[in-house]
């Protein structure tokens, strides 16, 4: 079983950060974050700081590593050497993309990709 792990995108902040905990409260999903580079603080002794859920997009650890053992997230884009297609990982008819694609007989292997981005630090990947 593979231990969950997250990164968020902040949006206000437009950055990428670790998420250390994740909380459900009366108000919702709140998401704990490393502070990193140029996200906003309240407070500047603090190491790690809440977000609510509508704050931060959520990427999940699928469980996977690429040609680099980089660990796959939704929303991340990949390309091979062989495989000529920029594709984006998400979550579709029951597997993650591109490695399960339903109807489809041949997809690549997680160590033949490489990430190259994610769809929301390079939109332009997708262009």
């Amino acid at each position: 079983m593979r231990e969950p792990k997250f990164r968020a995108w902040i949006i206000s902040a437009q950055q990428m950060v670790d998420v250390t905990g994740l909380c459900y409260t009366e108000n919702g999903l709140q998401i704990e974050c490393l502070r990193t580079g140029t996200v906003p603080l309240y407070d500047n002794k603090a190491q790690e700081w809440w977000w609510s859920g509508t704050e931060a997009i959520l990427r999940e650890f699928i469980g996977l590593h690429d040609k680099n053992g980089n660990e796959y997230c939704e929303g991340d884009v990949v390309k091979g050497e062989l495989w000529t297609a920029v594709e984006v990982v998400e979550y579709e008819g029951g597997g993650f993309n591109p490695f399960a694609i339903p109807g489809w007989e041949a997809v690549p292997k997680p160590e033949d990709l490489r990430i190259i981005g994610n769809i929301y630090e390079n939109p332009e990947l997708l262009e």
